[in-house]
């Protein structure tokens, strides 16, 4: 999957950090933008990602 794929606008990152911060999830999960990331962990997440 390409970085471009995983892109999320700022409406639909808004949305789905309330929506998790909502959830009954026993853990947080940090909603971070793919280009921030070093390229050893961004290579990693492209690489197991799953598109929805």
């Amino acid at each position: 999957m390409t970085a471009a794929a995983l892109m999320l606008s700022d409406a639909q990152r808004l949305t789905l950090i309330g929506a998790l911060e909502a959830s009954d999830l026993p853990f947080r999960v940090d909603v971070v933008p793919v280009a921030t990331l070093p390229p050893g962990l961004r290579d990693r997440a492209l690489a197991e990602a799953i598109a929805l």
